[in-house]
């Protein structure tokens, strides 16, 4: 599952990186969708700058394990 595996690359990262996640079926988040052109769900990206320059980010293509994603990160 995603979100426990979420959750264990935000403890691992706490401190040296922002991690977020958003839910884009609650109505509140739709128009995130548009604005970061979110086109598969779900999606990991990487914000060198944070979302600052939303079209510049690096999307996550491997598997949706803590090691393969803090992997990527760093």
């Amino acid at each position: 599952d995603l979100n426990k595996e979420w959750e264990l690359v935000s403890t691992e990262l706490k401190g040296k990186a922002r991690v977020a996640k958003i839910n884009i079926t609650e109505t509140e988040n739709h128009r995130l969708e548009d604005q970061l052109r979110l086109t598969k769900y779900p999606s990991i990206r990487f914000y060198k700058n944070g979302p600052k320059k939303v079209e510049e980010f690096t999307q996550y293509e491997g598997i949706n394990k803590k090691f393969s994603i803090l992997e990527w990160v760093t």
